[in-house]
């Protein structure tokens, strides 16, 4: 995929072609480990303990915190398939659009020494608690958010409330590695255009 030229120019960059890097992985052993990765990638979207549109909202979720709006679409469109509603759906990003501020100020309180909520600086969380998703996927979405944002304070307090919701440890392990993957696929979508 070529990049923009003039964008390189305001960077202060002086290169005067496309940077072909897609050419340069789609040889050798760059082009056996990219298959490699896809093919892992792969694998790693399967589950077992979540079905696939909770797969998948997950997935939403962490693509939208990433702004990749072509990985928003396409699981969205697998989501719908296995059953999701356009609420479901719409609760998904509202997490993701929540966790941009919370995860920012939770980073800075855990910084700083704070305790969640002592902040001046802090609103409330949206309350959720009748979300069409359910509680176990708000604090699943939560949590990979949060994990892709580096709040280890935020991570901390929603891995709790998981534990309180006594639930399956085994679809918090499918999330963030599912989460994991979103992350390396929206890589490649943004660096080669394709998957």
């Amino acid at each position: 995929m070529a990049h923009d030229d003039n964008l390189l120019k305001r960077l202060g960059f002086l290169y005067e072609g496309t940077i072909p890097a897609e050419n340069l992985i789609s040889q050798g052993k760059a082009k056996r480990f990219l298959d490699m990765i896809v093919e892992n990638a792969t694998d790693n979207l399967k589950v077992e303990a979540l079905r696939v549109k909770e797969r998948d909202f997950v997935a939403i979720a962490v693509a939208n915190t990433l702004r990749n709006r072509l990985l928003v679409e396409a699981f969205s469109e697998s989501s719908l398939q296995d059953g999701a509603t356009n609420e479901e759906l719409g609760e998904a990003l509202v997490l993701s659009v929540q966790f941009g501020y919370h995860n920012t100020l939770g980073k800075l309180q855990g910084a700083v020494g704070a305790k969640p909520g002592v902040s001046d600086a802090a609103i409330d969380h949206i309350d959720m608690s009748d979300a069409a998703i359910g509680p176990e996927m708000v604090e699943l979405i939560s949590i990979a958010v949060s994990s892709v944002n580096g709040c280890k304070l935020c991570m901390k307090a929603h891995y709790d409330k998981f534990k309180k919701l006594e639930a399956s440890e085994d679809k918090l392990r499918e999330a963030m590695r599912v989460a994991a993957t979103v992350v390396s696929l929206s890589r490649m979508v943004y660096d080669y255009g394709k998957i």
